[in-house]
């Protein structure tokens, strides 16, 4: 077939149900989460010059508390790291979120700059 090209909608970011996009609906929300930085056109506005170089150094205190199983039990829970300075004292992803993989940190970033 000749003639332009021609351009569709990207359906990932297609605003349908509800005013959201399609990896905001619940059936792709964990996948849009999952591959923000693939998806989103600002996923990654940002890197630093330097980066700090962290130590695992878990806090068996922290890990054996009832809510952080609770917490990472939960189907929707993704991952999640806690830092103190240059020791990563708690870090756990689920199993289809490898530890490698990009997270969406989203309005959290405002703080985390800031800290």
């Amino acid at each position: 077939m000749t003639g332009p090209p021609r351009f569709l909608p990207n359906p990932d970011l297609t605003v349908g149900e509800g005013n959201k996009q399609r990896w905001n609906q619940p059936a792709h929300r964990r996948h849009g989460f999952h591959n923000a930085h693939r998806l989103f056109r600002r996923a990654f506005s940002m890197q630093a010059r330097g980066v700090l170089e962290l130590h695992v150094a878990e806090d068996p205190g922290l890990a054996g508390l009832p809510e952080v199983k609770v917490l990472t039990d939960r189907p929707e829970f993704s991952a999640l790291v806690c830092a103190k300075a240059d020791r990563v004292v708690l870090a756990r992803h689920a199993s289809d979120f490898p530890a490698d993989r990009p997270h969406s940190i989203q309005s959290v970033s405002k703080l985390f700059m800031h800290l």
